[in-house]
């Protein structure tokens, strides 16, 4: 990416037909390209992706194809493979990359397919694309991709063996695909023809519906630790993240937000010294429209980032403040204790009509309430977004997790056609989730038709961290009972805002998926089993953060199965053994975490362990944690023995660095994670006061990879639920006191 274009060398992709799912596309312009595009969740296999050909904006750094998506459906993208006559393979990334690995884990899976040297593949991010873009979230993006992506591989492999077959004169059964060559033994002596030599042959040749895809147990490239490929622009700086982003007459804006949640403006303010223009910023509906009268932020534009945020410091701005009692962390506590005890659930897991009398009978059981805070997301980069607004095309530069959402905004706001809008996606510094919202983008393209001209808008970081999509705080209560080593009954009931209702997805009274995963269709044999949600209506704003609902009904289910493993006086190893003997892959990865953990046995007095197993993503993850020196303000988490089982590691050192960064997150969010709030407004507003986990706080990892060879699972988010619940367990067990209550160590707010 140089100045304002993410890759300013690559020219437009072919126009596009439309496409089955699973069906190819051939383009033979100088090279051979494959696309493969899908509709997610589309079952018909005649069901098109509207695929279109962007209309030419007479500016050379617009390089994009976009589609028109309505609101109720989601275009996935697979792949973009080019391969040109100098021999060269470039696969477009249409995702983002935040250090997760992405890029490179795509990139072996087409290496593979192609069978050409690893080195010779290059990853270029593509703009906003139909067939390319897809949202990077969910820990989704290669487990989604490999399919497509490797049948666009060996389609393109088969294809250039055709072709190599007819120029050597051999029949295809003779030749073989290798290192980027086609190869045949004609009288004995080895022929070969590179890719390069036969893309306008190969572009030619009808596309193979069902390629041949590479034996596993062949793989060269899969399952190889390779050099992730962004790394060397990270290294020497030529990187671009959304603040490095610079266009020729760009000025500069922050943010400015109403100073309690639900405040709208009352007339512009008056322009502050410094600055240039005030723009306020209208709020957008569930559904992504403009929302009437809703003001609720300003942004200070000038010709210099540091002028912006001084002018929002200076900002003369009258608030119409609502009347109701504001929002308090103590009043919101009271009010989730409420709806605990009496709000009208929805039911996750069929009510079973006995499960109270089994309760009853028993002679041992537990009756436990867990609780959670909000989360903030604290991204080291600080939400951002550059827009050139012209009134027939629109550019953005951003560091989003969903370039095609950018561009249904940027239709909503200015009217203009898919085809007019291009979008940049440059690296993310951090993600978390919250950079798949939409309001960063909205507030930068509304200041930029207000001034015309390009514009970046920043949150400074009080902003980012007082205007976030907070992970909800919720309270999760469970009451089991005991026969011995066997659960009889098992029945949960958590209380959490809607992430869904609030995005417009779900409808009051309907389940939100994303506040009990993690807490239904458990791997454990847990006797009769009901599982129950209620909404909890507060006046939060809320979102998705690393593993969602998984990072707070881990900590629940995996800390009441430890004080059951307490009361049944069974080790917690044995009691989880026993409750998981019916399931083959999950006892694998509770046998390997067992045996990695071995040190657990001859621990020193004053150090505890605990256990904690939880499933997301489809991923299995079991880690076993070691803590001392616990006091009542701190204590040393010293290691982690970690086991994961994603189905196949594409690459294993991505797979183990997802570990530890997810390890390394969820004990920051475990020990000092907390977002309070105080008359309406955030409590904590920067890193002064959100302890993060240090250099030399971070505890010895080790990852081991369990390859099932079932389907693949995510990597990005898996590592996380398990943490608190085995840091808690650990806890337990080295002072024989339980932690219920999230964070273990609050953090002052002043």
């Amino acid at each position: 990416m140089t100045d304002a274009s993410s890759d300013a060398s690559i020219g437009d992709p072919p126009s596009l037909p439309m496409l089955s799912r699973r069906h190819f596309l051939i383009a033979g312009a100088g090279g051979l390209t494959i696309g493969v595009a899908f509709l997610a969740g589309c079952e018909s296999e005649n069901e098109p992706a509207v695929l279109r050909k962007p209309k030419p904006s007479g500016k050379p750094v617009s390089r994009s194809t976009t589609t028109t998506v309505p609101a109720d459906s989601t275009v996935v993208v697979n792949a973009w493979v080019r391969i040109a006559n100098d021999n060269s393979v470039t696969l477009m990334y249409g995702g983002s990359e935040f250090g997760q690995g992405t890029m490179t884990g795509l990139a072996q899976i087409l290496a593979e397919e192609l069978r050409v040297p690893w080195e010779s593949i290059t990853v270029k991010q593509a703009d906003a694309t139909p067939g390319v873009s897809y949202l990077t979230g969910g820990s989704f993006a290669v487990r989604s991709q490999f399919g497509p992506l490797a049948n666009a591989g060996a389609a393109a492999r088969e294809m250039l063996v055709a072709a190599g077959a007819d120029m050597l004169g051999v029949p295809v059964s003779q030749c073989i695909a290798r290192a980027g060559k086609v190869l045949a033994t004609v009288d004995g002596i080895e022929r070969s023809t590179t890719y390069g030599e036969l893309v306008t042959k190969a572009a030619t040749l009808p596309v193979p519906q069902e390629p041949k895809l590479t034996d596993p147990s062949k793989y060269t490239v899969i399952g190889r630790s390779v050099p992730r490929v962004e790394l060397p622009k990270k290294v020497n700086g030529s990187a671009v993240y959304g603040l490095d982003v610079r266009v020729p007459g760009m000025v500069f804006a922050a943010i400015k937000h109403a100073p309690v949640f639900g405040a709208w403006l009352e007339g512009t303010p008056p322009i502050p010294s410094g600055a240039s223009a005030v723009v306020p910023i209208k709020a957008l509906d569930a559904r992504g429209a403009v929302a009437r009268d809703s003001e609720y932020a300003v942004a200070v534009v000038a010709s210099n980032t540091w002028l912006a945020m001084e002018g929002c410091r200076s900002l003369d701005a009258r608030w119409n403040v609502l009347k109701s009692a504001p929002l308090d962390s103590d009043v919101l506590q009271a009010q989730a204790e409420q709806l605990m005890a009496a709000g009208v659930a929805v039911i996750a897991e069929p009510a079973a009509s006995q499960i109270q009398a089994t309760l009853d009978a028993a002679t041992k059981s537990i009756d436990v309430t867990y609780s959670v805070p909000y989360l903030a997301h604290a991204c080291m980069e600080v939400l951002n977004c550059t827009v050139d607004y012209r009134k027939t095309e629109c550019e953005v530069w951003a560091p989003t997790q969903s370039a095609s959402s950018v561009v249904g905004t940027v239709q909503r706001l200015t009217g203009l056609d898919a085809g007019a809008i291009t979008v940049h996606t440059t690296f993310l510094g951090g993600g978390l989730g919250r950079k798949s919202e939409q309001d960063f983008i909205a507030a930068a393209v509304q200041v930029a038709m207000k001034i015309r001209k390009p514009v970046m808008l920043m949150y400074p970081r009080e902003e980012d961290f007082g205007h976030d999509r907070y992970r909800p705080m919720a309270l999760v209560n469970v009451k089991a009972s005991l026969d011995g080593a066997a659960v009889t009954a098992w029945k949960y009931r958590t209380a959490s805002t809607s992430i869904l209702g609030q995005l417009g997805f779900s409808a009051s009274g309907q389940l939100d998926s994303q506040a009990v995963e993690g807490a239904t269709s458990l791997p454990y044999s847990l006797g009769i089993r009901q599982t129950e949600w209620v909404a909890n209506p507060a006046g939060i704003p809320v979102g998705f953060w690393r593993s969602v609902g998984n990072s707070i009904n881990a900590f629940a289910v995996e800390c009441a199965i430890d004080e059951l493993a307490a009361a049944a006086g069974i080790d917690p190893f044995d009691f989880r053994r026993g409750l998981l003997a019916d399931d083959a892959r999950a006892t694998a990865v509770l046998e390997a975490a067992d045996k990695l953990s071995a040190w657990r046995t001859s621990l020193a007095s004053g150090h505890g362990w605990g256990v904690a197993y939880a499933e997301s993503f489809g991923s299995l993850v079991c880690q076993v944690a070691e803590v001392s020196e616990v006091t009542d303000t701190s204590m040393r988490v010293n290691r982690v023995a970690c086991v994961v089982d994603c189905g196949r590691a594409i690459n294993p050192a991505a797979v183990e660095m997802q570990m530890q960064g997810g390890i390394a997150h969820g004990l920051s969010a475990t020990l000092w994670g907390e977002m309070k709030f105080t008359n309406g407004a955030a409590a904590v507003t920067n890193f002064n006061n959100h302890r993060v986990l240090r250099l030399d706080e971070m505890p010895q990892v080790d990852v081991e990879i369990v390859t099932s060879g079932e389907s693949l699972g995510g990597i990005g988010e898996p590592g996380v639920p398990p943490v608190a619940p085995a840091i808690a367990n650990a806890y337990f067990s080295a002072t024989g006191r339980r932690i219920r209550i999230l964070p273990i160590f609050p953090q002052t707010s002043s």
